[in-house]
């Protein structure tokens, strides 16, 4: 007969069946079992959960951090170079240059596709549930804007839905607010116009200022 090893969650499985099947009050004077390797599995597992949880907030707080408007354009413009690299065509600038320049007379005027931004991030909310409970559902959402790398993540409702909503929320103003900055630095006043090739130039001399090659 072959033998197979049985994985983590059959063997728990197994175990529990055995646990539960059993009758009896527990009887006086019996010793505390051991913690069967299939509960322990799932504890640390739940255990890793809550601590990517922790982390996904905690980088959360880090992007709501606030920022000087040239503090907030250049850690964008490093990710710019650290995602083209040595690409000589420079293709995630130069998509960058399409979109600001899309908003940068109008930030208000913001729209972000689904095109515009990576997979949806699942993880469980570090916030409490109420009482002395803890939120285990992964139902907290993420999103990055891939031109930008600007993130948002939301974890207020039990419930995805209402949280991939608030996170598009979240990410449009940080995007408005994102092109706004671009303004404040190239002195533009309420309702003056850009055109490309000043906006390009504004960034790229921004770019050999800061020195993210």
């Amino acid at each position: 007969m072959i033998e197979r090893s049985l994985s983590e969650d059959e063997l728990a499985d197994v175990i529990d069946e055995k646990i539960h099947g059993r009758g009896g009050s527990g009887g006086g004077g019996k010793k505390k079992k051991a913690e069967s390797w299939g509960s322990k599995g799932r504890r640390i597992h739940k255990g890793s959960e809550a601590r990517l949880g922790q982390v996904d907030n905690a980088m959360d707080r880090r992007e709501n951090d606030e920022k000087s408007p040239a503090d907030e354009v250049d850690s964008i413009l490093r990710y710019l170079s650290e995602q083209d690299g040595e690409n000589p065509s420079v293709p995630g600038l130069t998509k960058y240059l399409d979109w600001l320049m899309q908003y940068i007379n109008n930030p208000d005027s913001m729209r972000i596709t689904n095109d515009e931004c990576g997979k949806w991030e699942q993880f469980t909310a570090s916030v409490h549930a109420g009482g002395s409970g803890r939120q285990t559902s992964r139902n907290a959402r993420a999103r990055i804007h891939l031109i930008t790398g600007i993130r948002a993540s939301a974890e207020e409702s039990r419930k995805a839905m209402p949280n991939q909503e608030l996170v598009m929320e979240k990410l449009r103003v940080k995007l408005v607010t994102h092109v706004s900055n671009w303004r404040k630095l190239m002195r533009l006043n309420a309702g003056e116009i850009v055109n490309k090739a000043d906006l390009d130039s504004a960034v790229l001399n921004r770019l050999v200022e800061a020195d993210f090659s």
